[in-house]
């Protein structure tokens, strides 16, 4: 009796299918843990978004909540403390900053000793504010001008 050619090919695919499963069963595994990884991010990117991280403490920062209204607040106080300071205020200007900070230009003049006490002032006390840029020039009757952008952090 001759064996079938039949009995071959059910022999030789029984023996590929044996050999496939375990590349499957793999594949499979990698398929169910990309469908868990998958489902996780969706839902990570569902959750409401995280509010940015302060710039600054708390204490330092203007207690403001838009920077409109920061800015004003350190305008207000930049004129104060030049009038304490027996400066003349020559200009303040509100002028654009990037996201979380306020921004204000300020022009002043007066004697060397109270443009450094104002600044040093400015500086010192809550909330913070620092001088993005400045400039101290020689000004009419021998007293100095000082220019500058004051920025504070409100976010």
């Amino acid at each position: 009796m001759k064996p079938s050619p039949l009995l071959f090919g059910v022999a030789g695919g029984l023996i590929v299918a044996a050999l496939a499963v375990p590349q499957a069963l793999h594949a499979l595994d990698r398929l169910s843990r990309a469908r868990t990884e998958h489902a996780r991010l969706t839902a990570q990117l569902a959750e409401p978004e995280v509010r940015p991280l302060s710039l600054v403490a708390p204490p330092w920062r203007a207690p403001q909540n838009d920077a409109g209204a920061a800015a004003r607040a350190i305008a207000k106080r930049l004129r104060s403390a030049a009038m304490a300071n027996g400066l003349l205020v020559e200009q303040i200007a509100l002028r654009r900053a990037p996201q979380g900070l306020a921004a204000v230009a300020v022009q002043l003049s007066g004697s060397e000793k109270s443009i450094i006490a104002f600044v040093d002032g400015i500086s010192r006390e809550p909330p913070m504010i620092r001088f993005r840029s400045w400039e101290i020039a020689p000004g009419e009757g021998g007293g100095l001008r000082f220019s500058g952008i004051a920025v504070t952090a409100w976010q």
